[in-house]
C-alpha cells in the first residue's frame, strides 16, 4: 500500500463518521454514505491528501456540503420532471374495471393521435407503436434527432391536453 493510499485511509478512519453525520443533515442515510465516499474518492484523485489533518477536515466538510446541495439540487430537477409528467389521475380510482379501462384509454388515445398533424402521427406512431427509439425514426425520416424528439414531446402535450379536456395550443 502506498503512502497516499495509507494516508487516505487514515483521514477516512479519523473523519467519516462526523462526515457521514454532517451529510445526513442534508441527506438520508444512504446517501450520505455514499457522499462521503465521493468526497475521499475527488480528494484523493486530486492528490490532495498532503496538508494538515484541519485542513483535509476542511476541504472534506466543504466537499460534502456542496455535494450534498448538488444532490438536492439533482432531486428538485427531478421532482419538477416526474411532476411535469404525470398524468391526473381520479381521486376515487377503482381498480376493478382497470383492464376495460386501459382498452378504453387505448381506444381514446388511438383517436386522439388520428388528429395529429400527418409527420406528428407518423413519428408518434413510429415512437409508440412500432417500438423504434429516435435515432432509428431520424435515420429512417432523414430528420435529427432533436427534431423527432421534438415531435414525439409535442405529440405527448397535444394528446395529453385533449384527454384532460384543455383547449388545444398548437404553435
Amino acid at each position: 500500500m502506498s503512502a497516499l493510499e495509507e494516508r487516505c485511509r487514515y483521514l477516512y478512519m479519523k473523519f467519516a463518521v462526523s462526515l457521514m453525520n454532517y451529510a445526513k443533515q442534508y441527506v438520508g442515510t444512504f446517501i450520505a454514505e455514499d457522499i462521503v465516499h465521493d468526497a475521499f474518492i475527488r480528494i484523493y484523485g486530486k492528490r490532495m491528501l498532503q496538508g494538515a489533518d484541519d485542513e483535509i477536515k476542511r476541504i472534506l466538510f466543504t466537499s460534502v456540503r456542496n455535494l450534498c446541495i448538488d444532490m438536492l439540487r439533482h432531486q428538485d430537477c427531478v421532482n419538477d420532471f416526474n411532476e411535469s409528467h404525470k398524468m391526473d389521475i381520479p381521486e376515487s380510482f377503482d381498480e376493478s374495471n382497470t383492464t376495460e379501462d386501459t382498452s378504453e384509454l387505448y381506444n381514446r388515445i388511438v383517436e386522439v393521435v388520428k388528429l395529429l398533424p400527418a409527420k406528428r402521427k407518423q413519428i408518434f406512431s413510429m415512437y409508440y407503436f412500432n417500438g423504434l427509439d429516435s435515432k432509428e425514426i431520424a435515420s429512417m425520416l432523414n430528420l435529427s434527432q432533436r427534431t423527432v424528439e421534438n415531435n414525439i414531446y409535442r405529440s405527448l402535450l397535444f394528446i395529453r391536453n385533449i384527454l384532460n379536456g384543455n383547449p388545444i395550443d398548437e404553435e
